[in-house]
């Protein structure tokens, strides 16, 4: 090219030339722009992808973390106080050498004796209470846990015993403490076997516990009715021994009631090892109270030690019950089941529209054919139900299909849905009369009920036979529970 001849085009054609510049810009903008459009759908699509991941997977985020903790350290607090009330668990626990539980054990007979001189009851001389082992020889160092716990149960066993005012204390017997097997044999130890133990193990732990007294049947009921009212402690056995004197013997020969006999009275004391609710109701209720025993005709003497209780079979439990504690065995849980019945899916899946991560299902709603149109991780405002996930298939007859995954507030697990519409799940729902409520309730897995000053949160329902597990927070006056309630007989 000759020098001077472009300048001289340029000058001969500027407007052509402005042309091309402007056009060479303009591409190259567009192209900039269209470079940056695709890097920013890029963006986007990752974040949707996380945030549908998040959806499905929820991670644990700070302030979560937190509030779990707070609630975690309450229900420790509240662990700690039900388990305060259950005699025997501290003790139990109790950190002491043997030397100290020697002193213990030591403390524990003058208790006991003092008691027993208060009351007016004879007992021998160098009495140990159940402890003779230990009167000069301290514990194991692997008893001392268990002597401790058992020295705790039985002073608790004596002194109502003492309040009862028997004329003396034939003799106390407690478990072996050196094995926690049930075959615990020999005549120094209580023995009971594991099919007359309330025991159950890693859950409920027993100990077996045994006092012989002399003394009158009014004496008796008045140890029994004080050991109904004790928490964890239950009665397995009541036995008349023969009269032990000559005299005692030819009165009864005679016909004579003497007045007084010798009894022994088997008991265990119930702790809890691990969970909660059902075994802490053990005792919950009115306790049962033994009355005087009914005059026999004529004027005799009365063949009953305690007047015989009207017996009632409880339909509900399958059992039978005393009519004087009805109330007691029904327990007053609060909630009653009237009936279980499942409840179809408010939703149906239509179709899908788009492909891969764009894909978003069509949903219609049963009751007002209302249409909805959802990608994953959105949520429909007006009934809340989220997508969880959206899965396209090819079905059998070549064509393809879509499988919705719900989150309906209104249940705990997820609602499936599928185009073929085969797939359409029901709800169980139990129907529940509540104390506190005019109304019947209907509700669903995880529906938490208020009423009667209790609250209530249904964590199951099955059914074949019908049945509906309730649990029953902690109130005021009354005891957190766990009852599974079958349909109430009209």
């Amino acid at each position: 090219m000759r020098p001077g001849f472009a300048p001289r085009r340029l000058r001969s054609h500027p407007t052509f030339f402005a042309a091309m510049a402007v056009l060479i810009l303009a591409t190259v903008a567009v192209a900039a722009d269209l470079v940056r459009q695709v890097a920013c759908c890029r963006v986007a699509r990752r974040e949707r992808e996380r945030l549908r991941l998040e959806q499905l997977a929820p991670q644990a985020r700070p302030e979560m973390a937190a509030a779990s903790g707070v609630e975690l350290e309450r229900e420790r607090a509240r662990m700690q106080l039900v388990r305060a009330a259950w005699p025997g668990i501290e003790a139990a626990e109790t950190k002491m050498d043997r030397i100290g539980a020697y002193a213990e054990l030591a403390a524990y007979a003058e208790r006991c004796r003092e008691a027993a001189a208060r009351a007016g009851t004879a007992v021998a001389k160098g009495e140990r209470f159940g402890f003779a082992r230990h009167a000069s020889e301290a514990p194991a160092e692997s008893e001392v846990a268990v002597v401790l716990a058992q020295r705790c149960e039985l002073e608790r066993v004596l002194l109502a015993l003492f309040e009862a005012g028997p004329e003396r204390l034939s003799g106390v017997w407690r478990e072996n403490p050196a094995t926690d097997s049930s075959a615990r044999t020999g005549n120094e130890w209580c023995t009971l076997p594991m099919v007359r133990s309330v025991r159950v193990p890693e859950l409920v732990r027993t100990r077996g516990v045994r006092v012989a007294f002399v003394g009158t049947t009014a004496c008796l009921r008045r140890f029994l009715n004080r050991l109904a009212g004790a928490s964890a402690l239950v009665v397995r056995e009541v036995a008349v021994s023969a009269p032990e004197t000559k005299a005692e013997r030819s009165a009864v020969a005679k016909g004579i009631d003497p007045g007084r006999h010798q009894y022994s009275v088997v008991l265990e004391s119930v702790a809890v090892v691990s969970g909660t609710g059902g075994a802490a109701n053990a005792t919950a209720g009115a306790a049962a109270v033994w009355r005087e025993p009914q005059e026999a005709e004529g004027g005799g003497r009365g063949s009953e030690v305690f007047a015989p209780a009207k017996l009632d079979y409880d339909e509900v439990r399958k059992r039978w019950r005393t009519s004087a504690n009805a109330a007691a065995v029904a327990d007053d849980f609060g909630v009653e089941l009237v009936a279980v019945r499942r409840v179809p899916c408010p939703w149906r899946l239509v179709g899908y529209v788009g492909e891969g991560g764009d894909a978003a299902a069509l949903l219609e709603e049963n009751a007002t054919r209302r249409s909805v149109l959802l990608h994953v991780g959105e949520r429909e405002a007006a009934s809340g139900v989220a997508l969880a996930a959206l899965a396209i298939e090819r079905e059998p007859s070549g064509g393809y299909g879509a499988r919705a995954t719900l989150n309906d507030p209104d249940t705990r697990e997820p609602v499936v849905l599928t185009t073929t519409g085969g797939d359409r799940p029901d709800r169980l729902v139990a129907v529940l009369r509540v104390d506190g409520r005019t109304e019947p309730v209907e509700a669903g897995v995880g529906t938490i009920v208020q009423g009667g000053g209790s609250s209530y949160t249904v964590s199951r329902i099955s059914t074949g036979p019908d049945e509906v597990e309730v649990t029953r927070a902690a109130a005021p006056e009354r005891a957190a529970a766990v009852r599974r309630l079958p349909v109430a007989k009209k």
